[in-house]
C-alpha cells in the first residue's frame, strides 16, 4: 500500500507498466494490478515470449505463465497489453521461434481458451502441428524435469573442449536425456 503522499507524486500523465515474466499464479497477477491501480493511472501489462536464453524458445514456459496473466488482464480490463522478444545474451533464438506463444496469446485475447480449438487453427493457418512445433523447445529443457539448468544447448555450444569449464554442468544422465529428444525429433 502506497501512502497519499507517494501516489500525489507520480504525474496524472504516466502511464505505468507491469512487467512479469515469469509468474504462474493468477492471484499474484491480481494482486499487482490491485497494487498498481493505487495510483489511479493508466496501465500497461507487459509479458514476454521467451526466446532471450539459448538457441531455442521456451513456448511451453511462456504459456503456462500466460494461461494465468491473460484471463487476468481479461477480467480486470487491462486493456494496454504488450509481449517483449529481449535480445540479450547473444540473442540466437529466432523471433519465429515463438509463434506458437504469439498464436496462443492472440487467441486467450479473443476468448479462446480451448487447447484443442488453439491448435487446430494454429495449424489451419499456418500448416504445422502445434505440437510439432513446439518441439522447438526441446534443446533447451532437454533434462530439465530432473533439475538440469536451462539452456544447456548454449552452453554446450560454448564449451571449450580442451578445457573443459563447462564440464560441470554435464551428468551421467545427459546421453539418455538426449537421446529421448532426438527421439523425438527423428521424423
Amino acid at each position: 500500500t502506497f501512502s497519499e503522499e507517494v501516489l500525489s507524486l507520480v504525474p496524472k500523465n504516466l502511464d505505468l507498466v507491469y512487467w512479469d515474466y515469469y509468474s504462474e499464479d493468477k492471484s499474484h497477477y491480481e494482486k499487482m494490478i490491485s497494487h498498481h491501480r493505487q495510483f489511479k493511472n493508466d496501465m500497461w501489462y507487459a509479458g514476454g515470449f521467451w526466446c532471450w536464453n539459448g538457441f531455442a524458445p521456451r513456448n511451453e514456459f511462456t504459456m503456462k505463465s500466460l494461461r494465468a496473466a491473460m484471463p487476468t488482464m481479461v477480467e480486470q480490463k487491462v486493456e494496454n497489453v504488450i509481449f517483449t522478444l529481449w535480445g540479450d545474451d547473444g540473442k540466437e533464438c529466432s523471433n519465429f521461434a515463438v509463434l506458437p506463444s504469439l498464436y496462443f496469446t492472440a487467441c486467450y485475447a479473443k476468448g479462446i481458451t480451448d487447447e484443442e480449438e488453439i491448435k487446430e487453427g494454429f495449424y489451419k493457418e499456418f500448416g504445422i502441428s502445434f505440437d510439432d512445433f513446439l518441439l522447438l523447445d526441446l534443446p533447451d529443457t532437454c533434462g530439465m524435469e530432473r533439475g538440469r539448468k536451462e539452456n544447456p544447448e548454449k552452453y554446450m555450444f560454448y564449451n571449450d573442449l580442451f578445457l573443459g569449464i563447462f564440464d560441470c554442468t554435464i551428468d551421467e544422465n545427459f546421453e539418455p536425456d538426449y537421446d529421448k529428444c532426438a527421439e523425438k525429433l527423428k521424423n
